[in-house]
């Protein structure tokens, strides 16, 4: 059969299917706003004209699929809200496409539970824009998922994981969020690309961690910005590098008791091929089969220090620095 919509927008809380006929929805938008764990929506088309929009609300698991064959647009600068919940999710295994502008991702309870958006093996999501910003969701790129985008800047507050295409080369994520619930584990295969931000503030517990086989660069000069919180730790399970210059590592406030720490696990490697390593209220410790390479001859450490791995640098001179009374420094070893 045919079906023009000739008024205003749809809404919907369930299932879409276009699998025949005509479908007309010229300038007009699909609205999928579902609020309870029953309101999982499938999408099954060919196209489904208009633009699609995705409002979930509350604290259920609703998630929304774009089925295999289905293309649908998000048109430009487009919001999309998932409810706060773990399986909270939006699985693509068809095509969704961003016209321009900047791409919003939020959480429907601030600080709440991380929903992901997943792009799965045979789906494509395609962004035309110049920004992506998600606020305490998660970005899931599977094995045999596509991603482009023609900006130069993400922030992600919580899990980045990069299993599938998604050429980063002249992209800069940043994983920044401020709350206890934004940790952020990195997760990929080989070379994420691109250059990581690594920028958490607060008090709370924001921790990241670099999952293992996976390389992520921090550039040149960069500073790393950890929060006030013992548990707001940087945890290297695969490899950090730094590039060329100085590397600051910072607390978000400065001068206070509680202090995080740069952890390079067993099996875990940290290169800087810089001249310049300053810690600012936060330690360093190298475990037993971490390994950090260093081209420089200084380093500079407020808090900390425990080298049980293995460091190479020629001429090094560690500086334990510090100008308050919060800048108490342990120095272990047993490593080389």
């Amino acid at each position: 059969g045919n079906f023009t919509n000739s008024s205003g927008n749809l809404n919907f809380d369930r299932n879409f299917t276009i699998s025949g006929g005509t479908f007309t929805n010229t300038s007009k938008k699909i609205i999928f706003d579902g609020a309870e764990a029953a309101d999982d929506s499938q999408i099954t088309c060919s196209s489904i004209g208009g633009t699609l929009e995705i409002t979930m609300s509350g604290t259920a698991n609703t998630t929304l699929g774009i089925n295999s064959g289905c293309s649908v647009s998000l048109g430009a600068s487009p919001t999309i809200t998932l409810a706060s919940n773990a399986s909270s999710l939006i699985n693509i295994s068809g095509t969704v496409t961003i016209d321009s502008g900047t791409s919003t991702v939020n959480n429907a309870t601030a600080n709440g539970n991380t929903g992901n958006i997943n792009v799965l093996s045979g789906g494509t999501l395609t962004h035309s824009g110049n920004g992506w910003d998600m606020n305490d969701v998660g970005l899931v790129i599977n094995s045999g998922g596509t991603t482009t985008y023609s900006g130069t800047n993400i922030t992600i507050d919580r899990d980045f994981t990069q299993s599938g295409t998604f050429n980063l080369s002249g992209i800069t994520v940043t994983f920044d969020g401020n709350d206890g619930s934004d940790d952020s584990t990195i997760s990929c295969s080989g070379s994420l690309g691109g250059t990581a931000v690594i920028s958490k503030t607060g008090t709370a517990g924001s921790a990241v961690t670099i999952g293992s086989g996976c390389t992520v660069a921090l550039g040149a000069s960069p500073t790393t910005r950890l929060g006030r919180n013992t548990a707001a730790d940087l945890t290297v399970n695969g490899t950090l590098t730094i590039s060329t210059g100085t590397w600051a590592v910072v607390n978000d406030t400065a001068d206070q008791i509680a202090n995080p720490d740069i952890i390079v696990s067993s099996g875990g490697t940290i290169t800087h091929s810089g001249t310049g390593w300053n810690f600012d209220d936060v330690g360093l410790i190298n475990n037993s089969g971490g390994t950090i390479t260093y081209s420089g001859t200084s380093i500079t450490i407020d808090r900390s220090f425990s080298q049980d791995g293995t460091l190479t640098a020629t001429g090094l001179t560690v500086t334990l620095d510090g100008g308050d009374n919060n800048d108490d420094a342990n120095v272990s070893c047993s490593g080389n």
